[in-house]
C-alpha cells in the first residue's frame, strides 16, 4: 500500500473518551511528541484514502464528525509512498497484517474509537500480548499485566470512577515510587484521555500499557469489590438501539467482549428466552437460547473467543476467574431495556472448557394472584380454599422449567401479608416479595432446607414456601408443619398430582400422616401457544395426517385418549419471524388438581393402596387431568394437537 506523493492525512473525529460533560481537548500542532501520538489518526485516514482508491470510491478530506468531540489538527505525510509510521512498524513488526489493518479501520469508522484501541480489542489477532509490550515499548511508557499488583494501585476520583474506566480506556493509579502520578490505559496513543486528566487532576500523568483482557478484569473487579453486597449491582444497565444492534450483529467477531455478552443478555431478552447456553466445542464456541422450552443455535463464534468471554461472564456474575476445574454458581442484576431482570450463572467444566449458562428471571413475569395462573374454574377455587385455610399442606408438582416457582410465588401474591407472617426457604431466592420474609438454601454453611425449616417453625410463621422436598427429613418436617397450624407451600418432582402421595410414600412418610396432611396436590406442565402471527385453521383430517406422519400411531391416541374430530377445524401456526417459523409463540400452563377427600384419605390409608385406582377415583369425581386440560386448551385454539402429545403424551 502507497500514498500519493501529496496526499494530506486527517484524522478521524472520535466520541469523547469519558463523557458528554468531559471537556473537549484540541491535539497539539502536529510535530514533536504531538505528531508520534496523532499517528494511530494519521494511520486511520491514510488507509481510509487508500482503501478508497482502490475501491474506485471519493472519500471528503474530513469525515463527518459528531457534535462537540475533540478534533484534530491536519499532519502531512512527509516520507513519500510510506503508511504513517504506526501503522508501518506494526506491519513491519508483523504485529498486524494488511488485512487486518483494513477490517480496524472499519471498525474505528463504524464505533468512533481509536485505531490503537480498536487493534487493542480485536481478539482475533494473534501475538496480543506482544503488541502491548510493543506499543508500551514504542510510546515509552511502563508495561503492566498482573491484575493483583494492579488491584492494589487502582484509585479513583469523582471524575473518573471505576464504573467510568472501561468506557474511558484509562483507570487512575497510585504514584511511583519517584512520585509521578499514573494511569492504565489499554491505548497509549491516545493524547485525548492524558490531556482531559491532566486538566481535572492538575498534574501529567505517565501512561501504563495494560493488556485489554487484563484492564477489563481489573475494572470489573474494583466495580465488583466497591458494590459487594449492595443492591447498586442490580443498575447494570443494557440497552442498545435499533443501529447498535444491528452492527454487532454483522460484526460479531470484531466487537469487544463485554458488548458481545450485553448482546447476548439483550438478545435473549428481545427473543423471550428462558436460558442462554454458551458452549465451547472442539472448534467452535456455540450460543443457544431456549425459546419457548426448546433450544435453538443462535450465534457461532471461532474458538478462540471462548476465553475472553468466559472471563467476562464471571467478573460479572461475581465467580472466581481462576477457577476452573469446579462448577461455579453465580447472579448478575441487570435492566434490559428499562425491565429490571435477574440472571442465574452456571458453570460446568467439560473436556473443550466451561459450559456456562444464564437463566433469565424477569420480574415483571410473575402472576399476582392465582387468577392469574389460568387454571380451570374448579381448580382455582380448590387453591384459593385452601390459600385461606387455617392449615394444611399444599405441594405443586412438575419437572424442572414447568412453571412451580411462578405458582408458588402466585400463591404468596393472594396473602394478606400485613396480617401473616410469611417466611420462605428457598434454593435460590429467584424473585424478591415485599412483606415475604426469604431465606436462601446454603450448605456450605449448614443451612438446607430442612435446617432452614427447623428455624423458621421458632419464628412463630402463619405461612411456610419450601422450595422442594428433596430428602426425607425436609417431607417429614413440611408434614409437621402443616399439622400444627401452618399452610405449607413446597414442591416435588414426580409426574401428575395424584403421584405426589405415592412419592411421599417411597420416601418413607407414614400413610396416615401423608393421608393427614396433604390438602391439595397439583401437578403442571407448560406447553406452546399457536402463534397468533401466522394462525390458521386446518381440517381434522389434516391434523390427523400430521400426527401420523410424527410417528404417532392410532393406537397410542386412543391409549391417551386423544380424539381428533375430521369434522371440525384446528387452529395451528403456519411459521413466521415472529415465531421462528416454529408455528408457536410463548407458552401456558396445563394444570391438574388432586384434593384429598375423605375417600381419599381411605384409600391411602388401606395397605393395598393403588395409585392407579385413586386417580381413575378423582377423575369420577370431577378432576381435571393435565391431558383433558390440555386438549381443551386445544379446543380453545391455544395450542395444537402435537403439542400436547409432546409434553404429555410419555406420561402414561
Amino acid at each position: 500500500m502507497i500514498l500519493s506523493d501529496d496526499e494530506t492525512v486527517t484524522s478521524i473525529s472520535r466520541p469523547n473518551a469519558v463523557g458528554d460533560d468531559a471537556p473537549t481537548v484540541h491535539h497539539p500542532d502536529a510535530d514533536g511528541l504531538g505528531a508520534e501520538i496523532a499517528n494511530d489518526a494519521e494511520a486511520l485516514r491514510a488507509i481510509e484514502l487508500l482503501m478508497a482508491e482502490e475501491d474506485g470510491t471519493e472519500v471528503s478530506a474530513v469525515p463527518h464528525a459528531p457534535e462537540a468531540v475533540p478534533t484534530v489538527e491536519t499532519a502531512e505525510i512527509t516520507d513519500e509512498g510510506e503508511l504513517p509510521p504506526l501503522v508501518a512498524d506494526m506491519l513491519a513488526e508483523h504485529l498486524l497484517t494488511d488485512q487486518a489493518v483494513r477490517k480496524l479501520v472499519r471498525t474505528a469508522r463504524a464505533t468512533g474509537k481509536t485505531f490503537f484501541r480498536c487493534v487493542a480489542e480485536d481478539r482475533s489477532l494473534a501475538r496480543r500480548e506482544s503488541l502491548f509490550a510493543w506499543a508500551a515499548k514504542r510510546a515509552q511508557a511502563s508495561f503492566m499485566f498482573e491484575e493483583r499488583v494492579l488491584l492494589s494501585l487502582a484509585q479513583e476520583e469523582e471524575w473518573l470512577r471505576y464504573g467510568e474506566a472501561e468506557r474511558a480506556g484509562a483507570l487512575l493509579l497510585a504514584d511511583d515510587e519517584d512520585g509521578t502520578p499514573r494511569f492504565a490505559t489499554i491505548d497509549p496513543f491516545d493524547i485525548e484521555i492524558a490531556d482531559w486528566i491532566e486538566r481535572c487532576s492538575g498534574r501529567r500523568h505517565s501512561p501504563v500499557v495494560v493488556p485489554w483482557e487484563v484492564f477489563l478484569n481489573l475494572v470489573h473487579h474494583l466495580v465488583s469489590r466497591a458494590t459487594e453486597g449492595d443492591e447498586a449491582q442490580s443498575n447494570w444497565v443494557i440497552n442498545f438501539s435499533a443501529e447498535e444492534e444491528r452492527f454487532l450483529r454483522e460484526n460479531m467477531d470484531a466487537v469487544d467482549v463485554p458488548s458481545m455478552v450485553n448482546y447476548f443478555l439483550h438478545r435473549a431478552y428481545i427473543q423471550k428466552a428462558s436460558d442462554i447456553h454458551i458452549e465451547p466445542t472442539e472448534d467452535r464456541l456455540l450460543v443457544r437460547v431456549r425459546v419457548d422450552g426448546i433450544l435453538h443455535e443462535d450465534v457461532v463464534l471461532p474458538k478462540s473467543a471462548f476465553a475472553e468471554v468466559a472471563a467476562r461472564v464471571k467478573i460479572i456474575s461475581h465467580m472466581d476467574v481462576v477457577e476452573k476445574r469446579r462448577p461455579q454458581d453465580g447472579r448478575i442484576g441487570t435492566v434490559i431495556q428499562g425491565v429490571p431482570i435477574d440472571v442465574r450463572v452456571s458453570t460446568f467444566p467439560t473436556v473443550y472448557g466451561e459450559k456456562t449458562v444464564m437463566r433469565l428471571l424477569d420480574k415483571n413475569a410473575l402472576r399476582p394472584s392465582p387468577e392469574s395462573l389460568g387454571l380451570v374454574p374448579r381448580d382455582l377455587r380448590l387453591l384459593k380454599d385452601k390459600i385461606e385455610a387455617p392449615y394444611g399442606l399444599i405441594m405443586i408438582s412438575g419437572p424442572t422449567g414447568s412453571g412451580k416457582t411462578t405458582t408458588l410465588y402466585s400463591c404468596l401474591g393472594a396473602i394478606d401479608k400485613t396480617k401473616k407472617n410469611v417466611m420462605t426457604i428457598e434454593d435460590p431466592v429467584e424473585y424478591r416479595l415485599r412483606g415475604v420474609h426469604q431465606m436462601q438454601v446454603n450448605t456450605k454453611i449448614g443451612v438446607t432446607f430442612a435446617s432452614g425449616l427447623r428455624t423458621i417453625l421458632r419464628q412463630d410463621p402463619d405461612v411456610v414456601m419450601v422450595g422442594e422436598c428433596r430428602d426425607l427429613e425436609t417431607a417429614e418436617m413440611a408434614i409437621q408443619a402443616s399439622l400444627t397450624g401452618h399452610v405449607v407451600f413446597t414442591t416435588i418432582h414426580t409426574n401428575d398430582a395424584v403421584g405426589i402421595v405415592t412419592r411421599l410414600l417411597d420416601m418413607g412418610i407414614d400413610r396416615f400422616l401423608v393421608a393427614s396432611a396433604i390438602t391439595l396436590g397439583i401437578a403442571q406442565r407448560l406447553v406452546r401457544k399457536t402463534c397468533p402471527h401466522c394462525q390458521t385453521h386446518l381440517p381434522g383430517t389434516e391434523i390427523l395426517r400430521r400426527i401420523r406422519l410424527a410417528g404417532v400411531s392410532d393406537e397410542k391416541l386412543a391409549h391417551l385418549g386423544v380424539t381428533v374430530d375430521e369434522d371440525l377445524e384446528y387452529a395451528v401456526g403456519n411459521g413466521c419471524l415472529h415465531c421462528r417459523n416454529t408455528g408457536y409463540m410463548g407458552r401456558t400452563v396445563v394444570f391438574e388438581a388432586f384434593e384429598m377427600t375423605n375417600e381419599a384419605r381411605n384409600m391411602i390409608m388401606n395397605p393395598d393402596f393403588n395409585a392407579d385406582e385413586l386417580r381413575r377415583n378423582m377423575t369420577a369425581q370431577g378432576m381435571t387431568t393435565l391431558l383433558q386440560h390440555g386438549l381443551m386448551l386445544v379446543d380453545q385454539g391455544l395450542t395444537t394437537h402435537d403439542e400436547v402429545i409432546r409434553v404429555l403424551g410419555e406420561r402414561l
